[in-house]
């Protein structure tokens, strides 16, 4: 698997540029052989974005990233774009960016447990939140600011359950959450709406499992849609086993 995974990334490299990286770098060859040896998923990730291995080799990036060192390098990614359908690519290939080096420190020991879900749920929640700015920033030119019958702007509670409300967030893991706004608003110059809030997420607190990157990351629920971390934290427990495979 790792040498068939390995034939596949030079193909679409610089062989060169390959060659010159694992002698310079101690690090990359390790790397290379324990992703694409142990987890498909992450191979092709890879593959597909054969500049993030430079990346990989940093000395910086290899680390628990905080939410706000996510948030911040989410911001500086993004900076460059302003259409929609920009902004959401940058927001995925953030996304696989970060998936890769959390799951690189996984497989290689270099994260327990806690951490690996703890920082899965984190990115989560920074590519949650972009999503539902850029889907609110939209709204607004289109539709106006949303008002409350008092005629301020109301708030939204946005509900992270399951896994990712529970920080025990896997690479296979559905993205479950829940928004709240008051039952009746409306927008300037539009008519009354009722209901709840966009389905988003970011509030939790619980109990942690992982598995292991084996074959997807958040395959169905592909997260990058809308949603905003808001207001409030939630608890919800669940489990799941770790599997290497």
């Amino acid at each position: 698997m790792a040498l068939n995974n390995l034939e596949r990334y030079a193909a679409v490299v610089n062989r060169s540029v390959l060659y010159a990286t694992l002698a310079q770098h101690p690090g990359a060859l390790p790397l290379l052989v324990r992703v694409f040896g142990s987890s498909q998923f992450l191979a092709d990730a890879l593959r597909r974005r054969p500049q993030a291995l430079a990346w990989l080799l940093e000395p910086r990036t290899m680390r628990v990233w905080l939410p706000e060192d996510l948030a911040a390098d989410l911001a500086q990614a993004l900076g460059p774009f302003e259409t929609r359908e920009a902004r959401m690519k940058g927001l995925r290939r953030f996304k696989y960016r970060h998936l890769l080096r959390i799951g690189a420190r996984d497989l290689l020991g270099d994260a327990d447990l806690d951490v690996t879900t703890e920082e899965l749920a984190h990115l989560a929640d920074v590519c949650l939140a972009e999503a539902l700015a850029f889907a609110e920033a939209a709204a607004r030119v289109e539709y106006g600011a949303p008002l409350g019958a008092s005629g301020t702007e109301p708030g939204v509670a946005v509900i992270a359950m399951g896994k990712l409300g529970g920080e025990e967030l896997n690479y296979s893991s559905d993205i479950d959450r829940g928004g709240r706004a008051p039952s009746s608003s409306r927008s300037r110059g539009t008519a009354t709406t009722t209901g709840t809030a966009p389905s988003s997420g970011s509030v939790r607190r619980s109990s942690r499992r992982a598995s292991r990157p084996a074959t997807s990351a958040w395959g169905r629920a592909s997260w990058p849609r809308r949603a905003r971390s808001c207001t409030g934290r939630a608890s919800t427990r669940g489990s799941s086993r770790r599997s290497a495979r």
